[in-house]
């Protein structure tokens, strides 16, 4: 039996200047610690969990790829938004891990317990929330390039 721990940001960071990739492991290692289990690593830097398709994020892929054959038996991520920020894609993952018998935990809310309504729902929620969020932030980023672009300056730079 093994844990899956995922780790994502959607940004690529120079190298050494990413703290939260590092901190995402160290937390998934103690869990597979505390579990008594052997873990395997899956890093997606750089990827949006906002993506509309699983495919988008290749260890994402790999990790569920790695459940269908028998190889992960319980998943860990620091938040529901590193698993996704995306309904649809929530839908799919909340599948699979129920057909997989997957014991799925976060650092900020222990185990999930996805056969439970009230907790499904609350997730629900914040999946809905996480992507109104991906998408203001998007929005925010465009209206600032393109006043920067407006007044002459390029990408944020004075």
């Amino acid at each position: 039996m093994k844990l899956g721990i995922y780790c994502r940001i959607s940004k690529l960071k120079e190298e050494g200047k990413d703290r939260s990739i590092g901190n995402q492991k160290l937390l998934g290692v103690k869990k597979a610690k505390e579990l008594n289990l052997d873990y395997e690593i899956y890093i997606d830097e750089g990827y949006s969990g906002a993506a509309e398709k699983i495919e988008d994020r290749p260890s994402f892929e790999r990790l569920l790829k790695d459940i269908s054959l028998g190889n992960i038996s319980s998943v860990f991520a620091f938040d529901q938004s590193r698993f996704e920020r995306n309904p649809q894609i929530r839908y799919a993952i909340n599948k699979i891990f129920k057909e997989y018998n997957i014991a799925y935990y976060t650092h900020v809310d222990g185990l999930v317990d996805l056969n439970d309504p009230q907790s499904e729902f609350f997730g629900d929620i914040l999946s809905v929330i996480n992507k109104y969020h991906v998408t203001m932030t998007k929005i925010k980023v465009k209206s600032v390039l393109k006043q920067r672009a407006a007044e002459g300056k390029a990408h944020g730079i004075d």
